[in-house]
C-alpha cells in the first residue's frame, strides 16, 4: 500500500511541475511576442520610440488609437454631405410672372360673355391661390434647409475641434489614421460649399498635421480663427432665395385682388342687368289688365235682355195704321196747293 501512494504522489508532483513548466513557457512567449509587435507597430499599441526604451523597461500605452481618429473622420464627412445637400436644396422663384389681366367691356358684353369671363377668372384665382401654396411651402422648406445646414456646419466643426486637441496633445504614431480615410475627409471639404474660410482652413490643417506633410502643428494652429462655419455666399444665396420667392408672393396676391375685383364688377352689372329687367316686366304687366281681372268682368257684364218675337197680326195691323194716316194728311196737302195756285191770280185782279 505505502508503495503505491508514493507512487502516485511522485506521478502528481511530476506532473505539476510539466504544467507549471508550460504556464511559464507560455506566458513568455505572450511577452515575447506583444514587445515584438509592439516594436514594430508602436503607433497602434503603445508608444514606443526607440529600441533602448523597450530595453529598459519603458513601455507606454495610447489614449487614443488611430480607430477612434478615423471615426471621427468619418462623422465630419458625414456632416458636411449633409451640410450640402441640404444646401443644395435651397431654390429661389422660377415660375412665370403670373395671369393675364386684360381690360374689360361689361357695357358692350352680352350675358353669355360675362358669364364666360367669370369661369376664366374663377379659374385663374383658382390657379393663383395653388401658385402661392406652392411658394409658400418652399419659402418654408428653404428656411428648413438653411437652418440644417448651419446645425450640420457647427456639427462639423466641433468634430474638427476634438481632433485638433488630440493632435496637439497625443504623439502622432498613436493616432494616424488610414490613408482611404483622410482621402474621404479632404473630398468632403473640398465639396463643402457652404462651409466658411476659416472652416475649410481648419480642416486643411488638421488633413496635413494627419497625413504627414506637417506634423509639427499645434493645437493652437488648428483653430477655427474666426468661429464662423458657414461662409457668407452661402447666407447671401439663401437670402435672396427667399426675397425672390417673397416678391413672386406678394406678385401674385396682387393679381388675385385685381382679378377678384373684376369678378365683382361682373356680378354687379349681371345683376343691374336683371333688375332692369324685373323693373321692364313690372311695367308691362301694369299696363295690360290681368286676365283673372278680364275674366271677371266679363262674368259681371249685365246680359242683354233677348228681344221677344213679335205677332204678325200686331205687324199688319201698325201698317194698316200707318197707311190711313198717310191718306188723312194727303187732302190736307192738296189744299195747300190749291192756295198756292189762287194766291197769283188774287194778286193780277
Amino acid at each position: 500500500m505505502l508503495k503505491r501512494t508514493e507512487k502516485r504522489k511522485r506521478r502528481r508532483k511530476s506532473r505539476n511541475q510539466k504544467v507549471l513548466f508550460l504556464a511559464i513557457n507560455s506566458v513568455s512567449i505572450v511577452f515575447l511576442i506583444f514587445v515584438a509587435i509592439s516594436s514594430r507597430t508602436g503607433k497602434t499599441y503603445g508608444l514606443f520610440t526607440a529600441r533602448a526604451e523597450i530595453d529598459g523597461g519603458s513601455i507606454g500605452i495610447c489614449s487614443v488609437y488611430p480607430s477612434q481618429i478615423e471615426e471621427l473622420l468619418s462623422q465630419f464627412v458625414q456632416h458636411m454631405n449633409l451640410a450640402g445637400t441640404d444646401y443644395l436644396s435651397i431654390a429661389g422663384y422660377s415660375g412665370s410672372a403670373g395671369e393675364g389681366i386684360a381690360d374689360l367691356d361689361l357695357a358692350g358684353a352680352t350675358d353669355e360673355q360675362l358669364n364666360q369671363w367669370i369661369n376664366e377668372i374663377n379659374a385663374k384665382v383658382g390657379n393663383i391661390s395653388d401658385r402661392r401654396q406652392s411658394i409658400e411651402s418652399l419659402s418654408s422648406g428653404n428656411t428648413s434647409a438653411f437652418e440644417s445646414t448651419q446645425s450640420e456646419l457647427a456639427s462639423a466643426a466641433a468634430v474638427l475641434s476634438q481632433l485638433s486637441g488630440y493632435i496637439g496633445s497625443v504623439s502622432m504614431n498613436c493616432i494616424t489614421p488610414s490613408e482611404s480615410s483622410l482621402s474621404e475627409f479632404l473630398s468632403s471639404m473640398q465639396a463643402g460649399g457652404a462651409a466658411s474660410e476659416s472652416l475649410k482652413n481648419q480642416a486643411r490643417a488638421i488633413h496635413s498635421a494627419l497625413s504627414g506633410s506637417q506634423p509639427e502643428l499645434s493645437a493652437v494652429g488648428l483653430s477655427n480663427n474666426d468661429g464662423s462655419t458657414i461662409s457668407p455666399a452661402a447666407i447671401g444665396f439663401y437670402q435672396g432665395a427667399q426675397q425672390s420667392l417673397a416678391g413672386a408672393n406678394s406678385s401674385l396676391a396682387q393679381q388675385s385682388s385685381t382679378l377678384q375685383q373684376q369678378l365683382a364688377q361682373i356680378n354687379d352689372e349681371i345683376a343691374s342687368r336683371e333688375q332692369a329687367k324685373a323693373v321692364s316686366e313690372d311695367s308691362v304687366n301694369a299696363d295690360e289688365p290681368a286676365g283673372d281681372e278680364i275674366d271677371k268682368s266679363e262674368q259681371e257684364e249685365p246680359a242683354q235682355p233677348q228681344e221677344q218675337p213679335q205677332d204678325p197680326s200686331k205687324d199688319q195691323q201698325e201698317d194698316q195704321q200707318q197707311e190711313d194716316q198717310q191718306q188723312e194728311d194727303q187732302p190736307s196737302d192738296q189744299g195747300q196747293d190749291q192756295l198756292a195756285l189762287q194766291q197769283p191770280i188774287l194778286e193780277t185782279n
